[in-house]
């Protein structure tokens, strides 16, 4: 090989594995670690992304890659250098590149496509093999998923104080069902594959994770169908007469959200594009990812007063968050910054915001009828929130039951997790169903075990982070 032809091939090589480099530190530290599912989902989904974090991530990483690029190209142009050069490309190369592969779990994520596990075939229920049934006055649902809301944001230290910054929610939870993995407010433990937003939706809608696969057009990536094997909670309710909507401040084509809406309940989806569409905010109106929550609240206030004048069917109708989204959140200009620390602002905003629509929905003709779920979809991907968190070893997901005619065998000292959000969301709107189970979720108004507390934290994340052939075969088709 001719010395010009090597040296345009280290030199890519160089380029590429510094930009790897690069973009792993940013991961790591703006997001903590991704699981590589997610960075995966992400580069085949990038519409509707937040420009705010792209520029974040260019201006993080440029500088990095132009250091590393010097440090790498310098010795291989310079004549007079004498050792080889080939082999001080080549072992720095490979050194960045598998350190930057094991930042973001590639390797994990390589053994799991090949590891099998048989936990849906011993696990899994069918929704469609099971008898769900409603009760003949259904109530509506109104469900909030709460952009990365943990239930331990309710005790931070600053200065050696320890201050709530969720005190709203809090209150909810304990006038309320919070069911927990403590004896006071808790929530639900983290589980691989439902650590992302629409992992986390499949996670609570369809008691399953978002497992990877080659398959990636059944994620509504490329085409319009979305785990078209898995029976979900939008399904169940359209299929008893529900009239399902979604409200988002963003794109809902991102991760194939739109697709999983359509295919499992055919919601009516109101979303960024919908909203420039009905003139509910200018065209050219953009924040982070859309709009922000309170123009997402406004909103929901307006369809929701309309969907109950209009319609004699019962209504889901679902709402996510998102001014709470890492880095470092968004706080609204209504809202006063008490803190140092940006992200508390952003959460002790949220707080106050969804207080307010809270006692707004219970002010409402519809209230005695509607049952109201909030849970977060995640743990947040905010890194640095560890070094404030008065307990950051004890980090849970945020849930409260409201106005549900049901009382829980045992809300507390549960280990569970968002897969049990499935079956327990159709049980706190009066369905029984028949084993109380769906999906890997456990009904937590019964006293089955969950999964988790069956198997055990470490077996649950191991197998259900392997390769599953039912969920291939029959959840993927």
């Amino acid at each position: 090989m001719k010395p010009v032809v090597k040296k345009v091939i280290y030199t890519i090589l160089i380029i590429l594995s510094c930009i790897l480099f690069a973009i792993s530190l940013f991961l790591r530290n703006k997001f903590g670690n991704p699981q590589f599912e997610q960075v995966i989902d992400t580069m085949y989904a990038p519409r509707g992304s937040s420009m705010a974090i792209i520029i974040d991530g260019v201006l993080y990483c440029l500088p990095i890659v132009i250091v590393l690029l010097i440090i790498l190209l310098v010795p291989l142009y310079l004549k007079n250098i004498k050792f080889k050069k080939g082999i001080y490309t080549l072992v720095l190369t490979l050194l960045f590149t598998l350190y930057s592969l094991i930042s973001m779990g590639f390797f994990n994520w390589c053994y799991n496509m090949f590891a099998t596990s048989n936990l849906f075939e011993e696990y899994y229920v069918d929704p469609s093999k099971v008898a769900i049934t409603f009760p003949e006055q259904k109530k509506n649902l109104i469900y909030i998923y709460m952009e990365s809301m943990e239930s331990s944001f309710s005790s931070f230290t600053f200065d050696g104080k320890e201050v709530n910054v969720i005190p709203h929610l809090t209150k909810i939870a304990n006038d309320n069902i919070n069911f927990s993995n403590t004896k006071g407010m808790g929530g639900a433990v983290r589980l691989p594959l439902t650590t992302w937003t629409v992992a986390g939706t499949v996670a609570q809608m369809g008691g399953i994770p978002l497992k990877s696969s080659m398959k990636r057009n059944k994620y509504g990536l490329g085409n319009d169908e979305f785990l078209p094997g898995a029976i979900m909670l939008g399904d169940i309710l359209k299929e008893n007469g529900y009239h399902n909507y979604y409200l988002l401040g963003s794109n809902a084509k991102f991760a194939g959200t739109e697709a999983l809406l359509k295919n499992h309940g055919n919601f009516t989806i109101l979303d960024y594009k919908w909203a420039k569409k009905e003139g509910k905010i200018a065209k050219d109106y953009k924040v982070n990812w859309g709009f922000e929550d309170a123009k997402l609240y406004r909103m929901a206030k307006e369809e929701l007063l309309e969907i109950s004048r209009d319609n004699k069917e019962p209504f889901n109708f679902t709402m996510i968050t998102i001014d709470t989204h890492a880095v470092d959140g968004y706080t609204d200009k209504a809202c006063k910054k008490e803190y140092d620390y940006k992200y508390a602002n952003s959460l002790k905003c949220a707080d106050s915001m969804l207080n307010d629509f809270i006692i707004w929905l219970q002010e409402q003709e519809f209230y005695d009828d509607t049952v109201i779920i909030i849970s977060g979809d995640h743990l947040t991907m905010q890194t640095n929130v560890k070094d404030y968190l008065t307990n950051p070893q004890d980090r849970t997901i945020y849930n409260a039951f409201i106005n549900t005619d049901l009382i829980p065998v045992n809300s507390k000292n549960r280990l569970f997790t968002t897969v049990d959000m499935f079956p327990t969301t159709l049980t706190a709107l009066g369905a029984d169903i028949e084993g109380n189970r769906l999906g890997l979720g456990v009904n937590l108004f019964s006293n089955e075990k969950t999964l988790i507390e069956k198997l055990g934290p470490a077996k649950f994340s191991n197998e259900i982070s392997k390769k599953s052939k039912y969920y291939d075969k029959y959840l993927l088709n």
